[in-house]
């Protein structure tokens, strides 16, 4: 009998989990969005949390990833524009370009971090309003 047990943090670092629920317990400005995702999101040793939000189901939503750097304990945060939300974005989604627009926290700047992504969302919001 294997004795392997289940990982419910799906291998996802403690700093991004601590964002990520962090993010979650406000939820600062999420009543403006049609659509939003929880995601684990791999990239080799960056083991982070993906929160996909949509606010107009007419226009493309962001992807918004944070996780430990591969090489420090600093914490970044890549946002890249997503069509479906059908499945969590992968490394197909991640471009050159989104990677040079990544932005950096020291690792214990989470609160920084948790601000930051309130920010993200809300330019969304405000770039998807229709006119008035």
């Amino acid at each position: 009998m294997h004795n392997a047990k289940f990982d419910s943090t799906f291998g996802v670092k403690s700093v991004a989990l601590s964002v990520a629920h962090l993010v979650d317990l406000d939820r600062r400005g999420f009543e403006g969005l049609t659509n939003i995702t929880w995601s684990p999101f791999y990239n080799g040793r960056e083991r982070g949390v993906c929160l996909t939000v949509r606010a107009n189901f007419h226009k493309p939503g962001i992807a918004i990833v944070w996780g430990e750097h591969r090489s420090s304990d600093d914490i970044y945060v890549d946002t890249f524009p997503v069509d479906s939300f059908m499945n969590p974005p992968t490394m197909a989604s991640f471009t050159e370009e989104i990677y040079n627009l990544r932005k950096t926290f020291r690792y214990n700047e989470v609160y920084k971090v948790v601000d930051h992504v309130y920010e993200l969302v809300r330019q969304h919001i405000e770039a998807c309003k229709e006119p008035a």
